[in-house]
């Protein structure tokens, strides 16, 4: 499984989020700096991209949307 995967899995075991909330704490926890983020709030491409990674991990079974 390749990144952000694991970390998404991780982040997840500890409760059912949103996309925002689920990317806040990507940010804050594995400290995004490498302008993915600007002053907190996800770029379109992000958000974008986290979104078709969840979408992943629903199709195989390893998430359920809530």
């Amino acid at each position: 499984m390749t990144e952000p995967a694991p970390q998404i899995l991780a982040i997840l075991g500890d409760g059912a989020l949103s996309l925002d909330a689920l990317l806040d704490r990507l940010a804050r926890d594995y400290e995004l700096t490498d302008g993915d983020l600007t002053d907190g709030d996800c770029t379109n491409g992000t958000r974008a991209a986290l979104a078709a990674r969840l979408a992943e991990l629903v199709e195989s079974g390893l998430v359920e949307r809530a």
